[in-house]
């Protein structure tokens, strides 16, 4: 599923998260540890109560009433006396109740049941919010059993403050949180959105804008490579324009060669010796064609070597076309100037690209 906001609200969910974690181990070790710790405060001071009041009771159950009602203003708790019935399995009966109302919720209270059980004090909290009380239960000489019990009320009313409190700055601190990662997050994925605009860029053929990050940490070195990355494709980029230049020269000259070569041929007028010539030259262009397209050299025509060779071919040519071939030159006469210096244009166009010369005389001014 795809968030709104991109990897900007995954980083501050994340962040969110963590916070919000670390939050709640906070709160399950600081809340329940608090509210022990108020029960066992208040237990303490029960048991601390409880060991010389019950010292104190007298062996007459009838004073009993009235001993309960001391021990409850003496202990700021609610003071019960059994008498032990049997102790397994532990039967009580409540012979005093500093309540007066009615004593049927104590009347079967399992820390006073295990005292009665087990002859020694006992001590626990019973009850469920928000009737939780802290409970100490002590044997005392006579088969007789008496139960102090206060209130856990306003210990876990504070307990409960401390738990809203908490609560609220969570939330806060969450917010406070949330509102910062994503702040921080923009600022990251701007940083982000500026590498892939750059490589976006780079994509698109455009190596002149330089990739800046100021920052030191993984995205700057990242910014780094990617300029280094950006200076070497421009590298290859003018290496390649320059090797496509270089081969289209090399392979235009040639190209053009043969072209003139092949419209030379087409007339029927050539001497055989001609003929054979510009085969042979046409031979030569076609094996620079295969150096140049199998990376075997440049052997360009227009090489002092190759310019002799086609320097002695024209002077060849020119001669037999001046001693051995006046018929021939007759025959041009009668044919016309046009036709015999069109056919000297050719010969001396095929000539030129042969070696390598600029394919520029033609037409009326090559023919003077």
């Amino acid at each position: 599923m795809r968030l709104p906001g991109g990897i900007r609200t995954r980083i501050a969910i994340t962040l969110a998260g963590i916070v919000a974690g670390a939050l709640a181990v906070a709160y399950v070790i600081v809340v329940p540890s608090l509210e022990r710790q108020f029960v066992d405060t208040k237990l303490d001071e029960l048991q601390e109560l409880a060991g010389p009041l019950s010292q104190e009771l007298p062996d007459n159950r009838f004073r009993w009433p009235e001993a309960v009602d001391s021990f409850a203003a003496a202990a700021n708790a609610r003071v019960v006396a059994y008498d032990v019935l049997s102790r397994n399995p532990p039967t009580l009966a409540i012979v005093a109740d500093s309540r007066r109302r009615s004593s049927e919720d104590v009347q079967t209270d399992p820390i006073a049941l295990r005292s009665a059980a087990s002859s020694s004090l006992e001590r626990g909290r019973v009850g469920t919010e928000p009737d939780d009380y802290a409970s100490v239960a002590i044997p005392v000489e006579g088969d007789a059993i008496l139960l102090f019990q206060a209130s856990l009320g306003d210990s876990l009313a504070t307990v409960h403050l401390v738990e809203r409190r908490f609560l609220i700055a969570a939330a806060f601190a969450l917010a406070l949180v949330l509102a910062l990662g994503l702040t921080a997050a923009s600022m990251l994925t701007n940083r982000i959105r500026r590498l892939e605009t750059a490589a976006e860029r780079i994509a698109d053929g455009d190596f002149g804008a330089p990739i800046v990050d100021h920052g030191d940490d993984e995205l700057g070195q990242l910014a780094v490579a990617f300029d280094r990355m950006r200076v070497r494709l421009a590298q290859l980029d003018n290496a390649r324009k320059e090797f496509v230049a270089n081969a289209s020269h090399e392979l235009r000259t040639p190209l053009f060669s043969l072209g003139g070569f092949l419209e030379l041929m087409a007339n029927e007028d050539l001497e055989e010796t001609e003929r054979r010539d510009f085969v042979e030259e046409m031979s030569a262009q076609v094996e620079r064609l295969t150096k140049l397209a199998t990376g075997g050299g440049r052997s360009r025509g227009g090489q002092p070597g190759a310019r002799r060779r086609a320097r002695a071919r024209g002077v060849g040519v020119r001669a037999h076309a001046g001693d051995g071939g006046r018929g021939r030159g007759v025959e041009r006469r009668r044919r016309g100037p046009c036709v015999a210096g069109g056919a000297r244009a050719r010969r001396e166009r095929a000539r030129a690209h042969a070696a390598g010369l600029p394919r520029a005389a033609h037409g009326p001014q090559a023919r003077s």
